[in-house]
């Protein structure tokens, strides 16, 4: 006689197959990240007194893709 083993010893045998991996969206900390620069990281960028000489004004000329 052949029986289905219950859901709960079918998942803990799925757990068991898995191998132990870290998530694709962990943080990733670079050693040299910032050496050298004028701002500590990336969330400081805006609150910089360095002047923006870039003129941007073309971006409103861009349409939508249609």
């Amino acid at each position: 006689i052949y029986y289905q083993p219950s859901l709960g010893i079918y998942i803990q045998q799925k757990i068991n197959d898995q191998t132990i991996s870290y998530a694709n969206d962990t943080q990733l900390r670079y050693q040299y990240e910032g050496d050298g620069s004028i701002v500590s990281n990336l969330s400081s960028i805006e609150s910089t007194s360095v002047p923006d000489d870039n003129n941007y004004s073309f971006l409103n000329s861009f349409k939508p893709k249609l």
